[in-house]
């Protein structure tokens, strides 16, 4: 590109091209990544994969992912465990290399920001669902058609902070959980464990069977358990317009807030992601149900019954290929 009869490059103009070019494309995100291919100027361009068929904007993706690579230490891993291994006492965070969540370094709560449920009777509440929400994507006993294990995942996004509103945290993943315990019965007591340190409910993708949720209402979490619009039971079935509602909410997430997911191993999953084939992607599911259950969208309680919407009457399909 540019080059005189010598075979000289004029990199100031050939660099004036390529930019020129980018800003063409930039509200064609696919166009975008293969002039970015084609033409890169960074190492870390260089040496991007590219995924044509990505559902999202891979651009972003792309930038946030070069952007983790370069910069190490932005996560640590470790395990929420009861306090001195006491059952329903108090949930702390132990550093752990093998641990099964990874949560970013920067994001630090002060102990009287965790916790925070309340005990009525034999049940526990969460009163801190006006800063978090999170979702969960239970693994299936069975392997997938390409004979991989499914895996247990988890998302935690902080909604708020109304103490610090400088808080870069805000509207960003604060937890991943991908694991796959021995047995389901520690996936689900993991789950609870993470519900109660944040004080949040948790949307579960019921596409499994009962046993989440009959473990929650056994050990007395029931009310953590979340409901939306129009189903008489917890959790989200995972049916095609749910399924469409919740990419809605993802798309928005990585267009506004991309730079705030910082855990690689999900935005390579969202990279890939299908919508008509979502049983391979447990990670990108379980962010899109967790951008679900903190949407706008107003879910309804363990008590209120008779609601008739569909999840889908509250925000408008659209279409995703």
């Amino acid at each position: 590109r540019c080059l005189d009869k010598y075979g000289y490059a004029d990199t100031e103009k050939a660099y004036q091209e390529i930019m020129a070019e980018r800003e063409a494309y930039k509200n064609d995100p696919e166009k975008l990544a293969e002039a970015i291919r084609k033409d890169p100027i960074t190492i870390e361009e260089a040496f991007r994969s590219t995924t044509r068929d990505c559902l999202f904007d891979m651009t972003k993706i792309h930038e946030q992912l070069d952007f983790l690579s370069w910069n190490e230490n932005i996560t640590e891993r470790g395990n929420f465990v009861w306090e001195n291994g006491v059952k329903d006492s108090k949930v702390v965070w132990e550093k752990n290399s093998n641990g099964r969540w990874l949560i970013p370094k920067g994001f630090i709560l002060k102990p009287e920001e965790t916790n925070m449920i309340e005990k009525r009777s034999n049940l526990f509440f969460p009163l801190n669902n006006w800063r978090f929400g999170s979702a969960c994507d239970p693994y299936r006993a069975n392997r997938t058609e390409d004979h991989r294990r499914s895996m247990g995942t988890s998302i935690v996004k902080q909604k708020n902070n109304l103490t610090n509103h400088e808080d870069f945290f805000i509207e960003a993943y604060v937890s991943q959980y991908y694991a796959r315990p021995n047995t389901a019965e520690m996936m689900y007591e993991d789950m609870l464990l993470q519900s109660v340190y944040f004080g949040c409910s948790i949307l579960i993708e019921n596409n499994v069977g009962n046993g989440p949720f009959d473990y929650f209402r056994r050990r007395g979490y029931g009310p953590f358990l979340m409901h939306l619009p129009g189903y008489k039971e917890p959790g989200v079935p995972s049916s095609v317009p749910n399924k469409q509602t919740a990419f809605y909410f993802m798309e928005s997430m990585i267009d506004r807030n991309s730079k705030k997911i910082l855990f690689p191993l999900l935005l390579e999953d969202l990279l890939e992601f299908q919508i008509d084939d979502t049983k391979k992607f447990d990670l990108s599911m379980a962010a899109l149900w967790t951008e679900l259950a903190c949407s706008n969208v107003k879910y309804a309680s363990a008590s209120n019954n008779s609601m008739t919407k569909k999840i889908t009457d509250y925000c408008p399909k659209r279409k995703t290929a």
